[in-house]
Parts: structure tokens; C-alpha cells; sequence
């Protein structure tokens, strides 16, 4: 029994099997590539946790209110009754606290040691690059003041995207909030369009520093603060819209749209291109549908589109129009579509989404375009809104002589049978270049005149028939007034020469 037992466990152990020596060394491949894997997963997330450290950091220095840098600042004030000051943080750069050793010298008994930025750097190219807005992007404390430390800003710049200022009672370099806070600004370079929904305003840039779409927290309007910024650069997003969960913006000259959840934006869900199309002008949102306006490129191309975006990360285009002219704004309102451009204004039957039918077209009747009839203020209409039974057109000419620049108001009570109740003279409205935007609170219209200086004109509409002019508004941030948003008791506006998002009290207005 004994020696049956040991030969058993003899065969067992002397297998003739020979050992799968190609599946051992495919095995050791698979568990170094996991490996490496997570490795690199590894590296990635201290890389992360680190920069989330030093952003920080500096906040904890000089990126908020209650920041050490600031109350040092404001206990320097208390002795000296200015804030500390140099010939550097004079100039409209400013400074960098790291360099500047009057500052230094100023602050020093505020402080155990001068705060200092966790990447600076004292030989970093962009301290010598001959463009301004690059340098205010080292990683630096950046600090500026005006007459000899009236007024301070300072600002600093995250490794996550973004930058944070903070200001004295209304000034700032970047940043700027009257002492009763009915004016503040942002910056936000070549901005476009914006969009304010909840605590928030969207507002899209087309120069790779703005970082195409971004997020500002405006629950204080006198101090709006840069939460997040996307990764993609846009190049011309002319317009963006936010419905439920997600931002739709209009990419101009690259005929797409993108799509973005509004709670991470750091890059776009979905995106769609148009062809036949040189230009995407604008968007309107409806339900599962979005619709893109824009220049055709032939004569049988569609400039309006329809696209289910159903699923945000799977846009489709459904089906399209020819509209008679060049579209350049879009509202709806109930089952129709509103559309300006060129000589145009258009109506857009659309409560079977996939089934648009242009319902009525009318044009400025000096122009021999298919469509006479009634006399119409519609040369070089740019801008639409909708209110009620009316509809509000900014022009840019007219057929009068000398031609006309203003506001065209239209009774759309009965799509079939336009009628135009008004039309009002605006001077101040610059035809040098063909944008322009309005936006519509109560009873009024607020009007924007992009070349500089900008101006945003208040129109009392309480009687459509007869509007009036109230009220003209400039100063010297809000040159070429891009889009205007209006939301609760402030204005929202992007402000495209000036590089801001601009934020003024109706009050003002």
C-alpha cells in the first residue's frame, strides 16, 4: 500500500508536461504593462494632488479676501492711510511682489516672510515677453496700485487653469467694482458671448489665453470670481446658450458647435461640423433640438439647421432651410424661430422639429430680393429680440436718406401679416463694423454699440408704437460691447476690445 501510494505521487510530480514558457513570458508582459499603467496613474495624481496644494497655497496668500497678503495690505493702510506703493506697481503691468524690493521693504513688518508664488521663477521668459497680457500670466504675485496707493489689485494664477484677483474698495488692474458696487469688470480676452444662468455667467473668448469657454461665479456681481476654464481653444465662438445641463456655443469660422456640460467644462461632450457653411453666425436652443444659423457657401446650401442633440455627446444634423439672406441672429418664441440678416427678417415654423417650414419672409423694401411689399426698416439688421407680440431689430441702415441706424420694431401678432409699429433713430449706433446686440428686461431694451467708445443705450418699450430713448451709458471699459445679457438687476457684457466681461446695475443703465 505504502509503495502504491509513493509511486502515485512520483507520476504526479515527474509530469512529463513541458512548462508553456511563451504564456509565462506573455503573463510577466501583461503584469509590467499594468504595472506601468498604474504607475503612470500614480504619477499623474501626485502631479495633480501637488498642484492642487499650491494652488492652495495661494490662495491661502494672496488669492482670497481674507488672504495674508491682503490683510497685510489693509493693516499697512490702517498705519499709513494708503496702500504701499513703487514706482513699479504704478505702471499698468504692476508688479511682481517677488521683485520689487520697495514693496518688500514696505510689507516686510506685516509679515514673518514676504509671501512668494510656488513656481516663481525670477529668470521666467514671460517676465521680458512684449506682450502685457502674457505676463500677467507668470506665476508671480502680481500687485498694482494707483494714485501713490489709493486704490491695490492683486492676482494670482492657478496651475489648473484660471487666476483669482482680489481688489481694494473699487479699483483694480484686472479687475474693477465701484465703491457701490453697480459697475465691476473681469478679464476675458476677445470676448465674444455670455450667458448667465443660476449663480453663474458663461462667457466664451476666442484668444487661446481666455481658453474658449468659461465659468465666473456672480453670486457677488460686484466681485465675479473665475471658477473654471475649458482646455480647448476657440477660435471664433460667437455665441453660446445654456439650456438645463449644457452649453451650446456657435463656432464662427470653424461652421461647428460644441457642446459642454456646464458642470465640468474642461472639455466638450460632443461636437458637429457644417458643411456648406463658411461661417457659423448664432444658435437658439428648444427642446431636444438645437438650431444653427450661419453664411452659406452655394447657392443651394442650407443656412439653417436643425440638430437633435438629444444626445450631447452624438449631435445629428436633421434637415435644413434656405433662408433668403445672410442670418446673423436668432431668438425663439412658442413654435417659431426668429431670424435677422442682411435685408432679412424671417419666420420659422417650427413645432415639428424635423420638419421646419419658413412660415413668412419680408426684407427692407429698397431692395429687389423676392420679397417687396410694406415698408420695412430692415438694412443690415444684426440683432433680434422677442417680446410678447413684438419683435425688437437692431439696424445699421435704413432706406431713408441719410440712411438710418437703429431700433425696428415689428408686430408679429400675426406671422402672415408682418407689420412694422415703429422704428427709432440711434445715433450713437456705429456702422463702421456690423455688430451690434440687444437684450430685453420689463419694459426695456438695452442696446449695445460695438465700435469704440461703446455705448449701451436704454429704450423705454412700455409702448411699442412709440419707444423712447432714455437713457446712454460709457465708460472706458466697455469699448466694442459684444452681447448683452440681462439677468436679475444686472447686465452681463461681453466686451470684445476691452478683453472683459463687464457687469453694470440696471440702476446705472
Amino acid at each position: 500500500m505504502r509503495y502504491m501510494a509513493k509511486n502515485k505521487l512520483k507520476k504526479i510530480f515527474s509530469s512529463k508536461t513541458k512548462p508553456l514558457k511563451g504564456l509565462i513570458v506573455i503573463e510577466l508582459l501583461v503584469v509590467i504593462a499594468v504595472l506601468s499603467l498604474l504607475g503612470s496613474l500614480i504619477l499623474v495624481e501626485i502631479r495633480d494632488a501637488r498642484a492642487i496644494a499650491r494652488d492652495g497655497k495661494r490662495d491661502a496668500e494672496a488669492g482670497e479676501e481674507r488672504g495674508s497678503l491682503r490683510k497685510a495690505l489693509e493693516m499697512y493702510y490702517f498705519t499709513e492711510g494708503k496702500y504701499p506703493h513703487s514706482i513699479n506697481s504704478e505702471t499698468d503691468d504692476g508688479c511682481c511682489i517677488e521683485e520689487d524690493d520697495a514693496i518688500q521693504t514696505l510689507l516686510a513688518p506685516y509679515f514673518y516672510s514676504i509671501p512668494e508664488d510656488p513656481l516663481y521663477k525670477e529668470d521666467d521668459p514671460l517676465a521680458t515677453d512684449p506682450d502685457p497680457d502674457k505676463r500677467l500670466f507668470r506665476f508671480c504675485y502680481h500687485y498694482r496700485t494707483t494714485n501713490e496707493g489709493e486704490n491695490f489689485a492683486t492676482r494670482v494664477n492657478y496651475e489648473r487653469g484660471g487666476y483669482k484677483e482680489v481688489a481694494s474698495s473699487w479699483f483694480s488692474m484686472w479687475t474693477g467694482d465701484d465703491d457701490d458696487g453697480t459697475f465691476s469688470t473681469i478679464p476675458m480676452k476677445d470676448a465674444f458671448s455670455v450667458f448667465v444662468s443660476g449663480n453663474y455667467a458663461y462667457v466664451t473668448s476666442g484668444d487661446p489665453a481666455g481658453k474658449g469657454l468659461n465659468k465666473i461665479k456672480i453670486t457677488d456681481p460686484s466681485n465675479p470670481i473665475l471658477e473654471e476654464s475649458s482646455n480647448a481653444n476657440l477660435s471664433n465662438p460667437v455665441r453660446v446658450i445654456i439650456s438645463g445641463n449644457y452649453a451650446y456655443i456657435a463656432n464662427g469660422t470653424e461652421k461647428s458647435l460644441y457642446i459642454y456640460d456646464i458642470n465640468d467644462i474642461a472639455e466638450p461632450l460632443g461636437t458637429i461640423s457644417f458643411s456648406g457653411l463658411s461661417s457659423a453666425h448664432s444658435i437658439a436652443v428648444s427642446g431636444n433640438y438645437a438650431y444653427v444659423i450661419g453664411d452659406k457657401i452655394g447657392a443651394t446650401d442650407n443656412n439653417f439647421r436643425v440638430i437633435d442633440i438629444s444626445d450631447p455627446e452624438n449631435p445629428q444634423e436633421i434637415i435644413g432651410l434656405q433662408l433668403k439672406a445672410a442670418p446673423n441672429d436668432i431668438k425663439i418664441s412658442g413654435n417659431y424661430a426668429y431670424i435677422v440678416g442682411g435685408y432679412h427678417f424671417s419666420i420659422v415654423n417650427i413645432s415639428d422639429p424635423e420638419n421646419p417650414e419658413i412660415k413668412k419672409e419680408i426684407c427692407d423694401n429698397t431692395v429687389s430680393m423676392g420679397c417687396g411689399g410694406d415698408y420695412y426698416h430692415l438694412k443690415n439688421s444684426v440683432a433680434i429680440e422677442v417680446s410678447g407680440n413684438f419683435a425688437y431689430i437692431m439696424t445699421l441702415s435704413g432706406p431713408a436718406t441719410p440712411h438710418l441706424k437703429g431700433l425696428t420694431v415689428i408686430d408679429i401678432s400675426d406671422p402672415n401679416n408682418l407689420k412694422e409699429e415703429a422704428f427709432l433713430p440711434i445715433d450713437e449706433i456705429n456702422t463702421t463694423y456690423l455688430y451690434s446686440d440687444i437684450d430685453i428686461s420689463g419694459n426695456f431694451a438695452y442696446v449695445g454699440s460695438y465700435m469704440p467708445p461703446g455705448y449701451i443705450i436704454t429704450i423705454d418699450i412700455t409702448d411699442p408704437s412709440n419707444p423712447v430713448e432714455t437713457n446712454i451709458f460709457s465708460n472706458d471699459e466697455i469699448d466694442c460691447p459684444y452681447q448683452i445679457f440681462i439677468h436679475g438687476s444686472h447686465a452681463y457684457i461681453a466686451v470684445h476690445c476691452d478683453d472683459n466681461l463687464s457687469i453694470i446695475s440696471l440702476d446705472e443703465l
